[in-house]
């Protein structure tokens, strides 16, 4: 039967052992990426599509970020872009209010359009973020090569994927075989983020 002695040394171990995750989960937590906040004024997110062959652009004016982000610890970096659909401004109301409809965007059903990466790697020219783009319903794997400039405190990202609209039923119906408007759609985005 252990004595006092022992008790008491056992719980002196277990104390500092105790004390010793606490403190590691605390240099843990502590070296997480730091946060970013992107500066709406200076940044956007712009689509180009093409009608009837004729390419046209359009921009998304309301979106929110969450960029956790530290160039020397990307396995822990993440990024979170969620996109007000409706916000949606292609400089002609009828093509806006269409878009807006349930035959592309739904957005009185789907009102947001969300990419959330899952890992963040180096590669020869910038980055790459493997992540999923959520819109209508529908989640799909997507890559985003970019790049980054740091300005002091700041920093400018930029980068651009190509998509088939379709699959994201965004276009159903008469305008699913892209005859009128094309399946294909760059998306461009430039943010300027501080710490």
């Amino acid at each position: 039967m252990p004595n006092k002695s022992m008790i008491s040394r056992r719980l002196r171990l277990a104390g500092a052992a105790a004390c010793a995750l606490m403190a590691a989960w605390t240099v843990s937590a502590s070296a997480e990426p730091k946060s970013w906040t992107v500066d709406p004024a200076q940044s956007e997110i712009v689509f180009v599509a093409t009608q009837l062959g004729a390419p046209f652009e359009g921009v998304f004016r309301t979106f929110e970020a969450d960029i956790r982000f530290d160039r020397e610890d990307l396995p822990n970096s993440t990024a979170s872009v969620t996109i007000d659909v409706g916000s949606l401004d292609t400089g002609e109301d009828q093509r806006d209010s269409q878009a807006k409809g349930p035959e592309f965007f739904d957005v009185a059903s789907h009102p947001t359009a969300i990419f959330k990466t899952s890992a963040i790697t180096k590669t020869d020219t910038g980055y790459l973020a493997d992540g999923t783009l959520e819109m209508k319903g529908i989640t799909k794997p997507v890559q985003l090569p970019f790049t980054l400039e740091f300005l002091g405190d700041q920093a400018r990202m930029s980068g651009g994927l190509i998509i088939d609209r379709t699959g994201w039923t965004v276009g159903t119906g008469e305008w699913l075989s892209g005859d009128t408007v094309g399946r294909d759609v760059e998306i461009r985005i430039s943010l300027l983020a501080s710490q």
